[in-house]
Protein backbone atom coordinates (compact mmCIF):
# COMPACT_ATOMS: atom_id res chain seq x y z
CA UNK A 1 0.00 0.00 0.00
CA UNK A 2 2.76 2.14 0.96
CA UNK A 3 4.54 1.89 -2.50
CA UNK A 4 0.83 2.83 -4.62
CA UNK A 5 0.90 5.81 -2.56
CA UNK A 6 4.47 7.02 -3.72
CA UNK A 7 3.22 6.04 -6.99
CA UNK A 8 0.26 8.00 -7.34
CA UNK A 9 2.05 11.11 -5.30
CA UNK A 10 4.83 10.46 -8.18
CA UNK A 11 1.93 10.91 -11.21
CA UNK A 12 0.27 14.12 -9.30
CA UNK A 13 3.92 15.65 -8.78
CA UNK A 14 4.43 15.35 -12.33
CA UNK A 15 1.14 16.06 -13.21
CA UNK A 16 0.90 19.34 -11.09
CA UNK A 17 4.37 20.75 -12.46
CA UNK A 18 3.27 20.42 -16.06
CA UNK A 19 -0.06 22.43 -15.19
CA UNK A 20 1.67 24.84 -13.29
CA UNK A 21 4.56 25.40 -15.73
CA UNK A 22 2.59 24.22 -18.99
CA UNK A 23 -0.28 26.99 -18.49
CA UNK A 24 -0.25 29.18 -21.64
CA UNK A 25 -0.13 33.04 -20.83
CA UNK A 26 -3.75 34.33 -21.07
CA UNK A 27 -5.86 31.61 -21.44
CA UNK A 28 -8.98 31.70 -19.88
CA UNK A 29 -8.79 30.71 -15.83
CA UNK A 30 -4.84 30.77 -16.13
CA UNK A 31 -4.20 31.61 -12.25
CA UNK A 32 -6.96 28.69 -11.28
CA UNK A 33 -5.37 26.48 -13.30
CA UNK A 34 -1.64 27.31 -12.36
CA UNK A 35 -2.12 27.45 -8.85
CA UNK A 36 -4.71 23.96 -8.72
CA UNK A 37 -1.10 22.45 -10.19
CA UNK A 38 0.73 23.85 -7.10
CA UNK A 39 -1.32 22.50 -4.76
CA UNK A 40 -1.37 19.28 -7.07
CA UNK A 41 2.60 19.49 -7.12
CA UNK A 42 2.71 19.56 -3.27
CA UNK A 43 0.41 17.36 -2.48
CA UNK A 44 2.40 14.66 -4.60
CA UNK A 45 5.24 15.87 -3.25
CA UNK A 46 4.12 15.36 0.39
CA UNK A 47 2.40 11.38 -0.57
CA UNK A 48 5.63 10.44 -2.28
CA UNK A 49 7.58 11.57 0.38
CA UNK A 50 9.93 13.65 -1.87
CA UNK A 51 10.41 15.99 0.51
CA UNK A 52 11.80 14.42 3.43
CA UNK A 53 15.52 13.41 2.39
CA UNK A 54 16.25 16.69 4.24
CA UNK A 55 15.36 14.85 7.23
CA UNK A 56 17.81 13.33 9.73
CA UNK A 57 17.71 9.44 9.65
CA UNK A 58 19.21 8.57 12.47
CA UNK A 59 17.30 6.68 15.11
Amino acid sequence: MKRFKKNIGLVLTILGMFLAIGTADGSNYEIILRLTGVVMFAVGGYMSEAFYFQQDNKQ
